[in-house]
């Protein structure tokens, strides 16, 4: 290793927060933060969900969505909008993928429940790493969230009504999108009325030591610029954080303190473990309302209803 390379791997070292600094090997750090390499068949899980909600997608008459809405110029920007009742409640959910990869495609499956209860429900796609970096990725994911707000009324829903969730990276972005003051996009500042976030990464310095690294490409700057542990909340939205039980104890801690940092800043955050759930298994629950994943979800694209 060159002196520039000591240089970069020393500064990555001192990106990775206080409660990750235990002294593990490669092998572990990899089986702690990269989802895949934590779960033996994960595309199974993938392929599933993607094959349940092609056919959810399927029995919806034309009237009931409206899909590949551009949001943006870029060729992922663009969503999915389930519709809900005239005036309701809008839900927009991010979906995974390290950042790098995923497909709004795939997760169609969420919106069933909430749509059947009136929720309008919106599944947007964004500008992947490392065609862009981390930053422009969650600008675009900024960009949708935008657009989301100042066309909800043409689309039949209530602009004051919104909540978020998302999914690993996905659930990253929704806390970047937390941290957002919406004041200078000419929005209201409380425009996330609750969110839900799902087997986050928030600290991206994590990625910096494993091989996810080589598509997102990350920088220790990069990473300390979209560490949303750092960063104040722009307003109160009703919280929820939760994590699979099945998954590495690592990647739960993350989720954990999270959560702390929400409650710090005088956010009444529901933290729940989900037992028996894996990173890729926990989409497997929003098929079924009971579930506690299922649950959040309609507590949070209600409850701006609910207090408005």
């Amino acid at each position: 290793m060159n002196q520039n390379d000591q240089k970069h791997s020393d500064a990555a070292i001192t990106m990775v927060p206080a409660y990750t600094l235990a002294p593990v090997s490669a092998n572990e750090w990899e089986s702690q933060f990269n989802p895949r390499a934590a779960v033996p068949g994960f595309a199974s899980f993938q392929e599933a969900q993607a094959k349940r909600s092609a056919v959810f997608r399927e029995s919806l008459h034309d009237s009931q969505w409206q899909a590949d809405v551009p949001y943006g110029p870029g060729e992922r920007h663009r969503l999915d909008w389930f519709k809900g009742h005239q005036g309701g409640p809008v839900h927009v959910f991010f979906h995974g993928g390290y950042w790098r990869g995923g497909d709004r495609k795939n997760i169609s499956l969420l919106a069933r429940h909430l749509q059947a209860a009136g929720i309008h429900v919106v599944l947007p796609s964004y500008d992947l790493c490392p065609h862009v970096d981390l930053s422009q990725t969650v600008q675009s994911a900024r960009q949708a969230l935008a657009w989301i707000a100042r066309h909800a009324l043409g689309m039949g829903a209530n602009p004051e009504l919104i909540s978020i969730s998302g999914h690993s990276a996905g659930a990253h972005l929704c806390s970047m999108l937390l941290a957002t003051d919406w004041r200078l996009e000419q929005l209201p500042k409380a425009l996330i009325k609750a969110a839900v976030f799902s087997s986050g990464v928030f600290d991206p310095s994590v990625a910096l030591h494993i091989s996810v690294n080589e598509e997102i490409r990350l920088t220790p700057a990069l990473a300390q610029s979209n560490n949303s542990m750092i960063m104040p909340v722009q307003h109160q939205a009703a919280c929820w954080v939760t994590v699979g039980g099945a998954e590495p104890w690592r990647w739960v801690d993350l989720s954990l303190h999270y959560g702390q940092h929400l409650r710090r800043q005088g956010i009444d955050a529901a933290i729940e473990v989900i037992p028996g759930f894996n990173h890729f298994s926990i989409l497997d629950s929003l098929d079924q309302p009971d579930a506690a994943l299922s649950r959040c979800l309609m507590a949070a694209a209600q409850s701006p209803l609910l207090s408005h």
